[in-house]
């Protein structure tokens, strides 16, 4: 669209689930963390982007959503080395409930969309499953979960 996002000195960066569909992905992050190298903003500023986890679990929805890949932690942090080399890296799994939907209908039926009834009863099962999703994505060392959310920090 012709905008210089240089010129908006921009302290945050947010990519919701949108780097799973650009086949450039890592020169996408790489512009975007460019853009707040040497943005003039106070303070830490940071690039927080949620993207599809687990290779494993790429299938028919994938495909038929336009993805054209899954992450991993690993990948992530290779990206963040590669990139982004002077950034801290905060990483997280979430949404394990999630996870087993998608594959199961994904991968196992190969459906390319969700149906009324699944989304409808994944949200009335939300107010239940979200606090439990907090909790068990709070004991160390669990690495599932239907989506990564993950920061990089560049220093002040």
């Amino acid at each position: 669209d012709g905008v210089r996002w240089d010129s908006e000195n921009l302290d945050t960066v947010v990519s919701f689930n949108g780097l799973e569909h650009i086949e450039d992905h890592e020169g996408a992050i790489r512009n975007l963390c460019g853009i707040l190298r040497r943005s003039q903003a106070m303070g830490v500023r940071r690039l927080v982007s949620v993207v599809p986890a687990h290779p494993f679990a790429y299938g028919s929805i994938d495909r038929a959503y336009g993805h054209v890949r899954r992450y991993s932690l690993v990948e992530i942090g290779r990206i963040a080395r590669d990139v982004a080399p002077e950034a801290r890296l905060t990483v997280r799994h979430f949404n394990l409930f999630g996870l087993f939907g998608w594959v199961v209908q994904g991968r196992i039926f190969r459906r390319t969309t969700f149906g009324r009834e699944s989304v409808r009863l994944f949200e009335f099962l939300c107010p239940v499953l979200r606090p439990l999703d907090g909790r068990i994505h709070a004991i160390p060392g669990v690495r599932w979960g239907q989506s990564l959310l993950f920061v990089l920090e560049f220093p002040s």
